[in-house]
């Protein structure tokens, strides 16, 4: 570059860009994961003249997922279907997520939702809860009227004007008031009180926005001496003084280790989680040493079932939520029926199946199947699982509709009019 007289700002943000990118991938050692290939073959063949274009080349359809990320995926589906098509090659992806998640949405969640919580270093729940022991009267109450007590009280304490409750939500342990825009739990924060007082509940406290991480390969004993929690919490709070030597030590909550209780002793190593507050020095992929031992930062993902729409399986809202009037099939996407109901001409005469066609992105396979271009994906930033809308999703369903097109075409049994099933779906 410097013989060719060609150095530039953008050049060398390119390759600063490019060196920190291996210096990550060197430093995470043996635990990271396979570096994407489709990301050096589309440094080899950039165009200068058509920038944009190399960067779309990537495409949606090119990387096969890891086993591991495939096993998650299909494990936190809620209609999983962990078996690839029946015909055809299975539909290969791009498993990465892009750095901006501006098509991306938080599953239940609305536009905008896993960019901003990626912005946030995960994401936030800013509402108030008010805790309850035991079945009281004010929970089977309409939430309208739950709100007019709420700010009945507001009112009579004198608080600003803005300072209200917009939305009250039943949860497991109580109720979940939403403020109204604008307001922040801080303005209401000395009104907590007044407003368990209305409620009937026992407290109303902020939610605590916490990180939890996990260390991996953790040893249960030390010169044959278990390890137990609460050796892991001094431990844990002596390097969180050293990574932050400025602040008190960040950990709350339990240190526990991920494993059966009792099942550590059989155990040589073991997961630990651990969570902190906000603010820390702390990102995943970095070393976090205990006992002697190097270990790296990962962000805790949670193992349930994703909680998607089991009319219509949207993994905008929940089922109580849909305004579907008719169930989608998760086998072949239609409405009108559900995939215990499903017929076609060849199901009905048993020679064999039809091809399916996913919901989410129109390919050859079924609704959950782990290697889906639309399944929702556990992202690190947004510290929840996302799923993609707007112009990435419009991409999958392309993608989708020629990866089924070109199934059926190369499939020797297909008939006419399947073919023309094919032809017409696009």
């Amino acid at each position: 570059m410097a013989q060719a007289d060609a150095i530039n700002v953008d050049s060398m943000h390119l390759l600063l860009s490019t060196c920190r990118a291996a210096i990550k991938h060197t430093e995470a050692g043996p635990h990271a994961p396979p570096f994407p290939p489709e990301l050096i073959d589309g440094l080899n063949s950039y165009v200068v003249k058509a920038p944009k274009a190399s960067f779309k080349g990537l495409g949606t359809h090119s990387t096969p997922p890891s086993a591991a990320e495939t096993a998650n995926a299909t494990r936190t589906d809620t209609h999983s279907n962990p078996s690839p098509p029946a015909r055809g090659a299975p539909i290969t992806t791009r498993t990465a997520l892009p750095d901006s998640l501006q098509d991306w949405r938080v599953v239940g969640m609305g536009r905008g939702s896993a960019r901003s919580a990626a912005t946030a270093e995960g994401l936030k729940d800013f509402r108030l809860f008010a805790r309850y022991d035991s079945n009281h009267p004010t929970l089977n109450l309409d939430p309208s009227v739950q709100r007019d007590l709420a700010n009945s009280t507001l009112d009579t304490a004198l608080a600003p004007p803005g300072a209200r409750i917009s939305v009250v939500d039943k949860v497991s342990s109580g109720l979940a008031l939403t403020p109204t825009g604008g307001c922040t739990v801080e303005e209401l924060e000395p009104h907590f009180a007044r407003i368990a007082a209305a409620l009937g509940a026992t407290r109303v406290e902020r939610n605590e926005n916490w990180h939890r991480w996990v260390l991996r390969d953790i040893p249960t004993f030390i010169d044959n001496k278990l390890v137990d929690e609460n050796d892991l919490r001094a431990e844990i709070i002596a390097r969180l003084r050293i990574v932050d030597p400025d602040r008190p030590h960040s950990l709350v909550g339990n240190v526990r280790r991920l494993c059966a209780q009792g099942a550590a002793q059989n155990l040589k190593t073991t997961c630990v989680t651990f969570s902190t507050s906000v603010g820390t020095s702390l990102r995943a992929g970095r070393h976090f040493d205990l006992f002697g031992r190097r270990a790296w930062l990962e962000v805790y993902r949670p193992l349930k079932a994703l909680e998607c729409c089991e009319l219509c399986l949207s993994f905008s809202h929940r089922t109580n939520k849909c305004t579907a009037l008719q169930p989608r099939c998760a086998h072949c996407s239609a409405w009108g029926h559900s995939i215990d109901a499903h017929t076609c001409t060849h199901c009905k005469d048993k020679a064999r199946s039809c091809l399916p066609r996913c919901p989410r992105c129109r390919g050859p396979h079924k609704a959950g199947f782990g290697q889906c271009p639309g399944r929702a994906k556990f992202d690190k930033k947004a510290r929840a699982f996302v799923h993609p809308k707007g112009d990435t999703l419009n991409a999958i369903l392309k993608a989708g509709d020629q990866a089924r097109r070109k199934t059926l075409l190369s499939d020797k049994q297909a008939g006419p009019e399947d073919v023309a099933a094919a032809a017409t779906s696009t």
